[in-house]
C-alpha cells in the first residue's frame, strides 16, 4: 500500500513539473510591447518608362501581322522625331489570338497584340516623345516612373519607421504607467518602391480633334519609397 501511494505520488509530479516549468519559462520573459512603424518618402524620380500598344486585327494571320507591323513603325517614327533611337525600344510582349464565333465554333479573324516599352533616363525628352506619338496617332498605353538608385529614399524610411514605432509605445508605455526601454526585436519589412502612374486616354481624343497635348513643362510625379518595421520594445 505504501509503494502505491509512493507511486502516484510520483505520477502527479510527473504530471506536474511540465505545468511548473512553463509558468517558470513565461514568467522568465520581460515584459514588452509590439507595436508597427510605418513611413513613405517621396522621391523625384530618375527613370520613365512609356508602353505603346500595338494592335492588329485581320481575317488572316498575315492580315493581323501587317496592321500591326504598320503601328510598329509607327512607334518607330515617333521615336525619331523625338529624337530617340529606335532600336532602345524593347518588346514587351506578342500575343496571336483568334478571334472565335462561339456560337458556330468558326474562327472570324485573328488579333496581334503587342507591347513596346521605352525607358527614358533623361526625362526632358519625355515630353516630346509623348507630343510625338499624340500627333501620329500613336496610343500611349501607360507611363509609369520609376527610381533606379533608392538606397538613401530607403535608409530615411526606415528611420522615420523606427521613429513612428517608438513613438506608438512611448504612448502606450505612459498610458500604462510603465517605462519604455530598449528596443528587443525589430523585424523589417521594405516593400518595393511604388512607381508614379499616369494615364493617357486623354491622347487619343486629342489627337481625333487634332489639339496637340500640353505635355511641356510639366513635371514627372514623384514615387514613393515606403517601409514597414515590426518593433518589440522592453518595458518597466
Amino acid at each position: 500500500m505504501q509503494a502505491l501511494k509512493n507511486r502516484k505520488g510520483f505520477l502527479v509530479a510527473l504530471l506536474l513539473f511540465p505545468a511548473i516549468a512553463a509558468g517558470q519559462t513565461k514568467s522568465s520573459q520581460p515584459p514588452s510591447i509590439t507595436v508597427d512603424g510605418s513611413a513613405s518618402i517621396p522621391v523625384q524620380p530618375d527613370t520613365a518608362v512609356v508602353s505603346f500598344q500595338v494592335l492588329g486585327r485581320g481575317k488572316t494571320v498575315q492580315q493581323a501581322y501587317l496592321q500591326a507591323k504598320q503601328q510598329a513603325q509607327q512607334i518607330r517614327v515617333a521615336l525619331t522625331k523625338a529624337a530617340l533611337n529606335p532600336a532602345q525600344a524593347r518588346l514587351g510582349s506578342y500575343q496571336v489570338n483568334p478571334d472565335i464565333d462561339w456560337k458556330t465554333r468558326q474562327t472570324r479573324g485573328y488579333t496581334i497584340s503587342s507591347t513596346i516599352e521605352v525607358r527614358l533616363k533623361d526625362l526632358h525628352r519625355l515630353a516630346p516623345l509623348l507630343d510625338s506619338a499624340a500627333s501620329g496617332g500613336v496610343p500611349v498605353q501607360q507611363l509609369r516612373y520609376e527610381l533606379s538608385q533608392d538606397s538613401t529614399a530607403r535608409r530615411q524610411a526606415l528611420q522615420q519607421a523606427f521613429r513612428s514605432a517608438r513613438d506608438s509605445a512611448q504612448a502606450v508605455a505612459e498610458a500604462a504607467g510603465k517605462h519604455l526601454g530598449s528596443p528587443l526585436s525589430v523585424q523589417v519589412s521594405a516593400p518595393p518602391v511604388v512607381a508614379g502612374l499616369g494615364g493617357f486616354g486623354f491622347y487619343a481624343a486629342a489627337n481625333r480633334q487634332a489639339l496637340p497635348p500640353p505635355t511641356a513643362g510639366f513635371q514627372p510625379q514623384t514615387v514613393k519609397v515606403t517601409a514597414h518595421l515590426v518593433v518589440v520594445f522592453g518595458i518597466s
